[in-house]
């Protein structure tokens, strides 16, 4: 079928009279609820979005931290670092700062619901009075890496 402005249609695509082509739901054009394209390969394509990155002090040598995610499956990486330069996805997986050192604090967690994510447990083994940035990562089942993002900062008592 050739819809009236010259282009090939797929079948099962209704056309109307201002040659507009519509495709009935379920035909295999639109994507879905579950993030699949029906009867595609099933795999997501789409990294998972970070936001309101939140780090504060917790007495002399720990800190709280957490992140809001809008991906309800993957692993979450944290790394607490004396840089407020973000590393990159790779070294935050690694526990590294921006120079490929071990971070402070390095820690991951299974993501089973989207929301606020708390670190557990808690970034610890912190020095008195050092500031440091928190960063994260999240990584889904499908091995798409979101952006990372830093903390505000916090300086420990």
């Amino acid at each position: 079928m050739t819809s009236q402005r010259g282009r090939r249609s797929p079948s099962r695509a209704n056309v109307d009279s201002k040659g507009d082509t519509h495709y009935p739901a379920n035909a295999g054009y639109a994507y879905d609820w579950a993030g699949t394209w029906p009867g595609g390969s099933g795999t997501d394509a789409v990294a998972p979005l970070l936001l309101r990155p939140v780090d504060a002090a917790n007495g002399a040598t720990a800190s709280t931290a957490s992140v809001e995610t809008g991906e309800a499956d993957g692993t979450l990486y944290a790394v607490v670092t004396t840089s407020a330069v973000a590393p990159t996805a790779a070294q935050v997986k690694l526990g590294q700062d921006d120079s490929s050192v071990a971070a402070t604090f390095a820690g991951n967690q299974v993501v089973t619901a989207t929301g606020v994510q708390t670190i557990a447990p808690a970034p610890s083994g912190l020095t008195t009075a050092t500031a440091y940035t928190t960063h994260f990562m999240h990584e889904d089942s499908d091995n798409n890496q979101s952006a990372v993002v830093s903390a505000s900062g916090l300086t420990t008592a």
